[in-house]
């Protein structure tokens, strides 16, 4: 996501919250400097990168959006 240019940070955290079915499940955070540039990347990058994460780690990740103002 970042080497879309369109990011300007990431952070990943440990979710703290146990899951009944067990392991450890992450929280990936993205900046974007602005909603436009949101937009964008939703519009020419988004699908390609779900496609590709899916490829390679098909049942092994649920991915969701969630949009929030800092």
């Amino acid at each position: 996501m970042l080497a879309t240019g369109k990011f300007i940070a990431a952070k990943m955290c440990k979710v703290l919250v146990k899951e009944d079915l067990g392991g450890v499940t992450y929280s990936v955070q993205y900046t974007v400097e602005n909603l436009e540039t949101l937009k964008k990347y939703n519009q020419t990058d988004a699908i390609l990168l779900k496609n590709k994460a899916n490829a390679k780690f098909a049942g092994k990740f649920v991915y969701f959006e969630t949009e929030m103002q800092l």
